[in-house]
């Protein structure tokens, strides 16, 4: 069975040449990535997303609160791939980013209106409104 693997691969080899040009290639070199290649919408998506796990560590430490961590541990995951999928051109990036940071908008804006505490709502309200806001006016409508 391991056969279709090694043909496909094979393949790939054989079709596979990288471009001499610098602007047509495909493929990123580690070595050469600048801070001026990563989009600012998966910048800001990035930041959002360190910011929920930070969060969501901090509300466990302080209150003992389980859903707070895992909550915070889950959504900054997702946003994290999607601060990926934007730097990497993926048309699911800024969808995905887009929903969690509403789901995210909205579950902070309920609890802001119960407790009436700027920390730690407030502040992913704003975060996540920023998110939207640079999705919004950054990335081309296709």
């Amino acid at each position: 069975m391991i056969w279709p693997i090694k043909a496909s691969l094979y393949l790939l080899q054989v079709t596979y040449r990288p471009s001499t040009d610098p602007l047509k290639t495909l493929y990123r070199q580690p070595s050469k990535i600048d801070m001026a290649d990563i989009p600012f919408a998966a910048l800001v998506t990035l930041l959002y997303g360190i910011l929920a796990i930070v969060g969501g560590t901090i509300g466990y430490r302080q209150a003992g609160s389980k859903v707070s961590l895992i909550s915070g541990v889950i959504s900054g995951f997702l946003l994290l791939v999607a601060a990926y999928l934007l730097w990497g051109g993926a048309a699911v990036g800024p969808l995905l980013s887009a929903i969690i940071s509403l789901i995210l908008i909205v579950v902070f804006a309920i609890r802001w209106f119960k407790t009436r505490k700027f920390m730690p709502a407030g502040l992913m309200i704003m975060v996540g409104v920023v998110n939207l806001a640079t999705l919004w006016l950054t990335l081309p409508i296709n």
